[in-house]
């Protein structure tokens, strides 16, 4: 309950027009309205009573309006500074220059497995996605192993020659075979039919 209430003086006008005794009979209401209890009027003094009531509905609605908004600002305030407690120390410049490799790093590995898998598209004819799980999983394993996309790009025009006029080996023009286990043993073939044909002579090794 409030310890305090407004009596507006334009309401108070209405005393013109009462006794001493009903003025103190409305009184006593007032107050008895505001310590939530009722007082026994007749229809006159009812009728003086109904403006001062409103007035005191509208004020008690505006001041629960005021407490509410201010146990808002205060849950915001005790969050807020719960939050800024909470957050971490600024990250030292190695952990930040690690984070800026890190997402550098992302940005290129995507990049190359669009190049690739586009490629090997092209060159056999199919219609692998790059978005594909299974088809990352072997193309990223390579990378990190440091092989290029060059490196890539070797294997699958080596295999093509080598499989793709043969209707049984050339469902093996996948990623999971060309890019698994074996992908550095299918370089090395590449790099075998680089090799000068026997008898070639090599210029500098005269």
């Amino acid at each position: 309950m409030k310890k305090s209430f407004i009596l507006h003086v334009d309401s108070l006008s209405v005393l013109d027009d009462l006794s001493d005794e009903q003025a103190g009979k409305l009184f006593k209401a007032i107050f008895a309205y505001q310590k939530e209890c009722e007082v026994e009027l007749d229809f006159g003094l009812k009728m003086a009573f109904i403006p001062f009531k409103n007035q005191f509905v509208r004020d008690r609605e505006k001041y629960e309006t005021f407490i509410n908004s201010q146990r808002e600002k205060g849950k915001k305030s005790v969050v807020s500074r719960k939050s800024s407690r909470a957050q971490p120390l600024s990250a030292e410049p190695n952990q930040t220059m690690t984070r800026s490799t890190e997402s550098t790093y992302s940005v290129s590995v995507s990049d190359n497995i669009n190049i690739i898998v586009s490629f090997l598209n092209s060159v056999t004819g199919t219609h692998y996605k790059p978005k594909s799980l299974n088809t990352r999983k072997f193309i990223e394993a390579r990378l990190r192993e440091n092989f290029s996309v060059e490196d890539f790009k070797k294997v699958i025009t080596k295999k093509f020659k080598d499989w793709g006029a043969d209707e049984k080996m050339k469902i093996y023009l996948r990623p999971e075979t060309l890019f698994g286990n074996k992908f550095e043993s299918y370089l090395q073939e590449t790099s075998l039919t680089e090799l000068p044909k026997k008898g070639t002579v090599l210029q500098g090794w005269l």
